[in-house]
Parts: C-alpha cells; sequence; structure tokens
C-alpha cells in the first residue's frame, strides 16, 4: 500500500504539468481562403455533382499546380 501511495502522490503532483490535448475534425471548403491553388489560372471550379460538399469542387489538368495550405496538428 506504501508504494501506491507513493505512486499516487508523484502522479498527483506532476498533474499541473500533463498536457491533454482532444482530437477534433476541421473541415475546409474548396473556396477557403486558407488554401492556395497555383498557378493562378490552372485551376476551375466544376459544379454540378451531387457528390460535392457545398455544390462545387476544384480541378486542374496542369501538370506541376499545387494546392497547399498551412496548419498546426499532427494529421491531416
Amino acid at each position: 500500500m506504501i508504494i501506491n501511495l507513493r505512486l499516487l502522490t508523484v502522479l498527483l503532483s506532476c498533474a499541473p504539468l500533463l498536457r491533454v490535448e482532444a482530437l477534433r475534425n476541421i473541415s475546409l471548403e474548396d473556396q477557403d481562403t486558407v488554401i492556395v491553388y497555383a498557378p493562378p489560372g490552372a485551376w476551375n471550379q466544376i459544379s454540378g455533382s451531387s457528390l460535392d460538399h457545398g455544390g462545387a469542387h476544384m480541378l486542374t489538368d496542369k501538370p506541376g499546380a499545387t494546392a497547399t495550405f498551412k496548419f498546426t496538428g499532427r494529421y491531416i
């Protein structure tokens, strides 16, 4: 019992130092300003599909075209 009590004391004294982060999902729409499509004019907004959330999606057939955004997190 003494060992368990000591362990509990150590854990409780460290509790303020522990950082717990909750996972959460964040969704972006294709027209969100944090997404940068490059080069200019290489991307087209396509609409009309019932599968599109928000009614449209972005599409390119240009080699080297990119869509980038910065985020803070661990997963994408």
